[in-house]
């Protein structure tokens, strides 16, 4: 519950460009989140990218790609290409995959 509740968080607050206040909550997902490791990776690579730390974002962004073989949801794929292809556009890197 603490998971869900973290991970909706840290939503909103990227979908609302406040990177500061994801943090707070896309942190500690971290730790309480193992199940959802996906998101994890991908919404802390969200957040990085919004403080305009791209090394952090593509490692994170990294580790999402690397779980995403175990992601069914249609729509968890969808938020995460949505984030991620416009971050591999802005930086000129074209090669990842």
């Amino acid at each position: 519950m603490q998971a869900q509740y973290q991970g909706g968080m840290t939503t909103y607050f990227v979908v609302n460009h406040q990177p500061d206040s994801a943090l707070i909550y896309a942190q500690p997902l971290t730790i309480t989140s193992q199940t959802y490791i996906f998101n994890v990776y991908f919404l802390n690579g969200a957040v990085q990218a919004e403080l305009d730390d791209k090394e952090m974002a593509a490692l994170y962004f990294k580790k999402a790609v690397v779980h995403s073989a175990m992601v069914k949801s249609a729509h968890s794929q969808l938020r995460f290409a949505s984030i991620y292809i416009p971050f591999l556009l802005a930086n000129k890197n074209f090669a990842s995959k």
